[in-house]
């Protein structure tokens, strides 16, 4: 993504060309989409991994660690396993 003074120069230079600017805004809407889903994705991996070493018993510690989950999170999922 384009940030600060470029964004400001790529912009000026995009609100001369319409067809230009809006081929910009969805390339952008696509890279936040892309950036966005991979997050989902990682979030949801790590409350499955907490899930598994819950029903192994693991330490809290350990579950922290696996996962990079907080314990206030791990601690939310375990009431609601």
């Amino acid at each position: 993504m384009t940030s600060g003074k470029n964004y400001r120069k790529t912009v000026g230079i995009l609100s001369a060309d319409a067809r230009a600017r809006k081929l910009y805004e969805k390339r952008e809407k696509a890279h936040r989409d892309l950036s966005s889903r991979a997050g989902g994705v990682k979030q949801k991996q790590s409350v499955e991994m907490a899930l598994e070493l819950i029903k192994r018993n693991r330490p809290i510690e350990e579950i922290i660690e696996g996962t990079g989950l907080s314990r206030e999170d791990i601690e939310h999922i375990q009431e609601l396993a």
